[in-house]
Parts: structure tokens; C-alpha cells; sequence
């Protein structure tokens, strides 16, 4: 049992021992690629484990090997190895004054970007699939990379650093000139204006720093010599002296006025402010002149001019119908204008010389005319026209303010062709003028108010160019009918006028002037105006009268007034119809031939009756009606 086991042992072991070797000599090739690739890929495993933070051999930037290095060891040694940021490679001279700036790269903005610059490295061998990045590792392996370091040049750095220097360099042109300081002349001096031109330094700059390089630069600088030197202005120095070694005063030679001006100083710090320095290009050799400046002078004086100027006002007349001849009711007056450009030239000519008194030179400009006129040169030689109207009941204050608005037209002469306007010759109503408060219509309703009146005069030199025929270029009916205007002439005859903007006008159109006299008879409460000129033979013709659209007045009103005593009642409108009124025209020339023919309408509102009592009036009875006030600011709507 023993033996057969043994060699049934024996028999086994040589089997098994055939079998593996048989077993060994088949697979030996397939297990040895195996071992080979399970080799290879622990090694590339190893490798991208202690690679896992570090950038792959084989990448090199600026020189630098950066294989096997982190973030932090990459960094150092890339700004170790380029220090140019930090080198002061450049030296920004000054040629003119030898002045020097240094600076780095890093101070013109140049910065190596480390943390982009070693991201790109990092990124070598990374960020594709796996076998193309085997391939990348394996080829920067064995081949090498070289990258570019990423430097980042910010321009508003360096433009800065050079606008600093610019700053430091400018200088602005300053003129030779002439100042007054402690009672004397002080001549200022010159300076050479001087400034960088920015711009090519920039540039040059710009490029050095794209090639990573730096440079002795010498600064470009633009100079402005000054036009006026510091020579040109002592040679004017003894002039400009003269010039200004004492005041100018100007005057008026003639005083005509309370209110014109009194003397006026140029003091000498003004006209050192005036002086002018000018090359002379006439002087052989072309020099330097000083003088004082007219545009300026001429400022100075023209605020002179509306103190000064006056108005011309004709010779006023009466004509005597007996002799035929003119009487003289008021001289002429020139009128009266500062000649600004001839005032200058005499201050001129008076700052060169010791008189330094100087009179203001004025202009006159006689009127159209004079007082030594004649009756026959003038062509006034025979009342042509007359208008006439009532002012029966008018109040003490209307019947003032009438002849006070009427001697404003007494004597005026109007030139052949000329306007006539009432508001030229009336002028401002007030009481500073003359006239005193009355009633008067305004705002559709008569109350108080200065110049009650004023419109009977209007009326009246209406009616007086209606009969002599003259072209009525502005007239306007009132606001009512009122009774002082149709006495005589009927309705539709008036004129209302408000000064300044509510007018009367009438052209003079003859070959002759126009003589006017107005005359006020209080005790008959009549007014007259007189035209005397020479008649060329026209005959005016009033036409029919028509009065259209009758609107009857509304019933009396009454208010209270508290102003007004218990039982006391005033009556301040007066009652009257509304109407539309025609007034015809028509002119014929001496041969019977047509001149002109005119329509004057006037449209009156119907105007009710007004009484105002006191308080606590019992009954108000129907009071007597007065004459009524003259509505003398209303035209017609």
C-alpha cells in the first residue's frame, strides 16, 4: 500500500511538473504583456498622482523649466526670473533744464501677469480627453514647450506717469506788461512758455515697453516765446507814463439840463487798464508802441450817451388873422446827442499833452422849425378847418383836466405828409403832469381815475381833420354813447384816446404845413380847435348819419356803497342806448373831382344807470341824473 502510494506519488509530481511546463511555455508571452501593461499603467498613474498640483515636465517659460512645480514655486520663479517690471529701465530727461525722471515699467504700467501666465502652463497636458493628454504629457515630455509669459501694459498708467512730468514742465507764455502798483508804473516780466508734447513720448514709450526694453529719453518740449518782451516793454515804459501820469476828466461844456451829468474821472488805474502795447511794423526796425485802447474808451463813454441826448421840439405858434403873420408862442430847441466817436478821439489826443480836460463834444440838430419861420414860408394862411364841442355840466375837475389836455396842442405845427398823433403831443396822464382824478370808464365799469376830460379834446381834433378833409389813420369810438360828444355833431363823432396805447392819428396831406390852436372857454363850457394852413380848394362832405341795431339800456342798478353816508345815494354810470353808428364821408378836390371817400363806424354798448347808496338807506328813490362822466379809456370792443 505503501509503494503503490509512492508511486502513484511519483507518477503524479511528473504529470503535474509536464503540466506546468507545458502550462508555462504556452502563456509566457500573454502574462509578460500583462506584467508590461499593468507596469506601465502603475507608472502613469504614479506620474499623474505627483503631477495632480504640478505642471508637467517638459514646459518652460522665460527660460525657466517649469516642470514639476506648483502654483506658489511656478509664480516665484517666474518673477525671478523676469525682473523688468521692477527695473528702472527708463530716464526721462529734460534738455532745457537738465531735470530727470526714472522710472520702472511697472510704474508706466507693465505687470507680468503670474497667476494667467502660470495657468497657461498648469493647463499644458490638461483639459482634453485622456489619451490626448497622455499624448500632450508624453510630447512636452520628451520635446519640451516653451510658452510666452502673459505681460499686461495698462496705457492710462503710463500716460499718467508722463502727464505728472508734463505738469511739472509747464510754464505758460506770459507778455511783458505793465502794471500800477503803489502810485507807479511796474514793468512785469516776460516768460517762455514751454509744454511736453505728450504724445510722441508716449509713443516712443509705448514702443520700448511692447519690446520689453527701456531707454535715456530725452523729453520733447514745445517753447512760445512771448510776443512782448521784457526790452519791447522798457522801451515803452517813459510813454506809457505820459500816457497815464495823471486823470482824465470829461465834462459838459454847456449845461442845459438840471439833470445832466457832472464830470467823469478816468483815474490813473483805469488807464493803465486801457493801455494797448502793438508792434509797429511801420518803424524801421519794426518796434514796439503803446497806446490807449479806443474800444475800450468808447465803453467808458457811451453810458454817457442817453444822459445827454434830448429831444427837438418846433417853435409854436399862434397866426393872427388880422395881420396874417405868425406870432411866436414857444422857441425852438434843438435836440441834443453825444458824439461818442469824436469824445474818444479827443481823449486820445489829451492824454498825450498836459491839458487833461477834456469837453464832452456834442452834436445839435435844429428843428424842422424854427421861430424865425414866416407865415408864408410855412404855408399857413387861413383857418382851413375848425372842430367845436360842449362840455356843458361837466365837473370842476373835468373841466381842468380838459383845459390842461387842450394846451398840449396849442401852437404845434405839423409838417407837410407828417402824422399827427393826439398821444405825441398829450404825453403821460398823471397828476404828477397836471391833471387831477375824476371818473373814468375802464374795465366796463366808470370809476375813479385821473384824466376825466381828456376825450373831449380828442373828440374835438377829430371833428377839426373830419372837416379838413385829412386821412384818419387811427380813431376809436368809445365804449357808449355819451352826451357831451352829440351835441351838434351827433352820434358817432367821437374819439377816445388812453395814452400811450390807444391813439388818435391823422395825416397832414397837403403841400403845406398845419398850424393848430386849441382854446378852452370855461364860462360858455365850450372847446375850439383852429386849423390854419393854406386851403388847396377841397370841400369835405358829411354824409347821413345812420344809427342801426338800437339796444335799449338795462334797468338802473343799485349797491351799496359803505364808503357813503345813511340816506346818501351817488350816482356813478349813466344810462344809455347801445347802437351800431355809420358816419359817410366824402372829400372833393377843388374841380369837383373825388378825393377820397371814408365810413367811420362806432359800435356802443347799451350802458345801464348805477346809483351806489349808504348803508341802512330805506326807500332808495330815483335821484335826478347828472351829467354823466367822460368814459375816457374805453375804445369800442
Amino acid at each position: 500500500m505503501a509503494l503503490m502510494s509512492g508511486a502513484q506519488n511519483s507518477g503524479s509530481d511528473r504529470i503535474i511538473s509536464l503540466l506546468k511546463n507545458l502550462i508555462g511555455f504556452s502563456l509566457f508571452p500573454t502574462m509578460a504583456v500583462a506584467v508590461i501593461l499593468g507596469a506601465a499603467v502603475l507608472g502613469v498613474a504614479y506620474f499623474e498622482r505627483i503631477h495632480q498640483d504640478r505642471i508637467y515636465p517638459g514646459v518652460v517659460i522665460w527660460a525657466v523649466d517649469l516642470g514639476g512645480m506648483d502654483w506658489e514655486e511656478a509664480g516665484n520663479a517666474l518673477e525671478t526670473a523676469f525682473p523688468y517690471p521692477k527695473e528702472p529701465a527708463f530716464t526721462f530727461r529734460d534738455p532745457g533744464t537738465g531735470q530727470s525722471w526714472v522710472a520702472t515699467p511697472a510704474q508706466l504700467g507693465v505687470t507680468l501677469d503670474v497667476k494667467a501666465t502660470v495657468a497657461s502652463a498648469y493647463q499644458i497636458g490638461r483639459g482634453n480627453t485622456l489619451w490626448d493628454n497622455l499624448a500632450t504629457q508624453a510630447d512636452t515630455y520628451s520635446n519640451g514647450r516653451t510658452l510666452s509669459p502673459i505681460v499686461v501694459l495698462d496705457d492710462d498708467a503710463a500716460i499718467r506717469f508722463l502727464e505728472a512730468i508734463a505738469l511739472e514742465i509747464y510754464r505758460p507764455v506770459l507778455e511783458a506788461g505793465i502794471v500800477f502798483a503803489e502810485d507807479r508804473l511796474i514793468a512785469t516780466p516776460s516768460q517762455i512758455g514751454r509744454q511736453m508734447n505728450l504724445a510722441a513720448i508716449y509713443d516712443q514709450v509705448a514702443t520700448l515697453l511692447d519690446a520689453f526694453m527701456g531707454a535715456e529719453i530725452d523729453l520733447l518740449i514745445d517753447e512760445t516765446r512771448p510776443d512782448v518782451s521784457d526790452e519791447a516793454v522798457a522801451d515803452v515804459l517813459d510813454e506809457a507814463e505820459r500816457l497815464t501820469g495823471r486823470p482824465i476828466t470829461v465834462f459838459l461844456a454847456e449845461r442845459v439840463l438840471e439833470s445832466d451829468p457832472e464830470s467823469r474821472t478816468l483815474t490813473r488805474a483805469e488807464l493803465v487798464d486801457l493801455l494797448v502795447l502793438e508792434l509797429d511794423q511801420s518803424a524801421t526796425p519794426p518796434r514796439y508802441s503803446i497806446r490807449l485802447d479806443e474800444v475800450a474808451l468808447t465803453a467808458w463813454v457811451e453810458p454817457l450817451v442817453p444822459l445827454l441826448e434830448t429831444e427837438s421840439a418846433d417853435a409854436r405858434f399862434v397866426f393872427d388873422d388880422e395881420t396874417g403873420e405868425l406870432e411866436v408862442l414857444e422857441n425852438s430847441t434843438p435836440s441834443r446827442k453825444l458824439n461818442v466817436p469824436s469824445t474818444v478821439q479827443q481823449i486820445l489826443v489829451r492824454a498825450t499833452s498836459d491839458d487833461r480836460e477834456v469837453p464832452l463834444v456834442i452834436e445839435w440838430v435844429k428843428p424842422i422849425v424854427s421861430e424865425d419861420a414866416t407865415a408864408e414860408e410855412l404855408g399857413i394862411t387861413e383857418l382851413v378847418s375848425q372842430g367845436i364841442t360842449l362840455f356843458t355840466g361837466s365837473s370842476a375837475v373835468r373841466v381842468h383836466n380838459v383845459g390842461i389836455a387842450a394846451s398840449r396842442f396849442q401852437g404845434i405845427v405839423i409838417p407837410p405828409g407828417e402824422v399827427f398823433s393826439f398821444n405825441e403831443y398829450l404825453g403821460d396822464v398823471s397828476e404828477e403832469t397836471g391833471f387831477e382824478e375824476g371818473l373814468i370808464i375802464f374795465g366796463g365799469r366808470t370809476i375813479k381815475g385821473v384824466g376825466g376830460g381828456v376825450c373831449q379834446v380828442s373828440t374835438t381834433a377829430f371833428q377839426a381833420a373830419f372837416y379838413a378833409g385829412f386821412p384818419v389813420l387811427e380813431r376809436h369810438p368809445h365804449g357808449y354813447r355819451v352826451g357831451y360828444y352829440e351835441h351838434g355833431e351827433g352820434p358817432g363823432m367821437d374819439a377816445t384816446v388812453f395814452y400811450p396805447d390807444i391813439d388818435f392819428l391823422f395825416e397832414n396831406d397837403t403841400p403845406h404845413y398845419l398850424l393848430i390852436e386849441t382854446y378852452t372857454n370855461e364860462s360858455a363850457q365850450r372847446l375850439t380847435f383852429k386849423f390854419y394852413s393854406t386851403s388847396d380848394g377841397r370841400v369835405v362832405e358829411k354824409g347821413s348819419t345812420e344809427v342801426s341795431d338800437v339796444v335799449p339800456h338795462p334797468p338802473d342798478l343799485y349797491e351799496e356803497d359803505p364808503e357813503l353816508a345813511l340816506g346818501e345815494i351817488k350816482q356813478v354810470d349813466w344810462a344809455a342806448d347801445g347802437a351800431n353808428v355809420r358816419v359817410e364821408r366824402v372829400v372833393r378836390a377843388a374841380d369837383g373831382s373825388l378825393v377820397r371817400e371814408d365810413t367811420f363806424l362806432s359800435h356802443y354798448l347799451p350802458w345801464q344807470a348805477v346809483y351806489n347808496y349808504g348803508p341802512g338807506t330805506e326807500g332808495i328813490p330815483t335821484p335826478e341824473p347828472t351829467a354823466p362822466p367822460d368814459p375816457a379809456a374805453t375804445p369800442s370792443p
